[in-house]
């Protein structure tokens, strides 16, 4: 389980949100597409010793290591070297389980600065506060993080020393099937006074396959006034693979389609805006191709305008075992400019030696 968490620790630590687009979530309809391609399982990866992640630097354009983990003998993480792109070290992050080998504890100490963050973890493994700190312990401030009985996240509360000086607000209800049925997200000041005052509702509904029923956006919770309103229908081929998306708006007038086409590797979705005037001109907006290899991961996605000329080609490759070792992003405007990652894993060489003789 040690295994898994590297990257996860830091994201949870660094980027505890991930915001998903309305528009794109109504756009592609397949809540996990790979499945329709997986072939295969990987084999089960040895026990790691090492683990590399490299980035490519927004000043200089060139790849260098931004995060170095460490494990113990059972594959634990123990600590991770943080850099910053001129090569030098940014910080150290060291770990701490529990009996159960769960994450309860990290501390980041930077290198330069006179500060150190403290973030403690529920039995989920989720963030329950990040203390920022000096080197001497004295407090700077903090953030705590408090989830609904269900484990999804409500508040965030800024801190600064012990006095509140703000909250990040989610008020989100979800279906027994763990999907979001109503988004709203807004701030609040240390008096408790929304910020802004009208931060927009989405309501979602969903079918028994958990496919989009209807989505209608609010310009508050109070449902004073509404925004949008589209429900959706969907064609269905003899494989119950959706091949169409057709969506209408509150007068029942269809104003999107998007037509999927498949083949044993690959899905492309078309995407068309239908004109409300009386014509009901159908205009394509562009297309999307998705490649999935045979253990259902995806391994290209090229977005094309309504010309059919590529805008971005994101890649991503894996190792034997699953882990995703690198990804790029190349936009069409900018093709000097690459947004890449990887990763390299070391193993403990007995373990890796082990896992080549049991494949033979």
């Amino acid at each position: 389980m040690k295994n898994t968490l590297t990257f996860c620790i830091l994201v949870f630590v660094l980027a505890l949100f991930i915001s998903i687009s309305v528009s794109a979530q109504d756009r592609f309809v397949l809540e996990n597409p790979g499945k329709l391609f997986k072939k295969q399982d990987h084999r089960l990866a040895p026990v790691l010793k090492t683990k590399y992640f490299f980035s490519v630097g927004e000043l200089s354009g060139r790849e260098y290591l931004k995060q170095q983990d460490l494990f113990d003998l059972k594959g634990g993480l123990k600590s991770s070297g943080l850099f910053s792109e001129d090569g030098s070290k940014m910080g150290d992050m060291r770990y701490t389980f529990d009996a159960t080998g769960k994450l309860s504890k990290s501390e980041l100490k930077y290198t330069v600065k006179n500060l150190k963050e403290i973030t403690t973890f529920n039995e989920s493994v989720k963030p329950v506060k990040i203390e920022k700190m000096s080197k001497t312990d004295s407090l700077i401030g903090s953030t705590v993080f408090v989830y609904s009985a269900t484990g999804h996240l409500k508040e965030e509360q800024h801190f600064r020393g012990d006095k509140l000086i703000g909250k990040d607000v989610s008020d989100d209800e979800f279906n027994e099937a763990g999907r979001v049925i109503q988004t709203c997200h807004y701030k609040m000041d240390s008096l408790g006074a929304r910020i802004p005052q009208n931060a927009q509702m989405i309501i979602t509904e969903y079918d028994n396959d958990g496919l989009v029923l209807q989505r209608t956006v609010y310009n508050n919770k109070e449902k004073r006034k509404m925004l949008s309103w589209v429900y959706f229908k969907y064609q269905l081929d003899n494989d119950y693979k959706v091949i169409k998306q057709t969506g209408f708006n509150e007068e029942q007038l269809e104003i999107y389609r998007n037509e999927l086409s498949y083949t044993d590797s690959s899905i492309t979705s078309n995407e068309f805006k239908i004109c409300s005037c009386p014509e009901k001109t159908i205009n394509k907006t562009g297309s999307k191709l998705l490649v999935f290899n045979k253990f259902g991961e995806k391994t290209t996605e090229k977005t094309f305008n309504v010309s059919g000329e590529i805008q971005e080609t994101a890649t991503w490759k894996y190792d034997d075992f699953g882990n995703l070792i690198e990804q790029q992003v190349v936009k069409a405007n900018d093709p000097n400019k690459l947004i890449k990652s990887k990763s390299i894993f070391e193993y403990q060489p007995d373990q890796a030696q082990t896992a080549r003789k049991t494949t033979k």
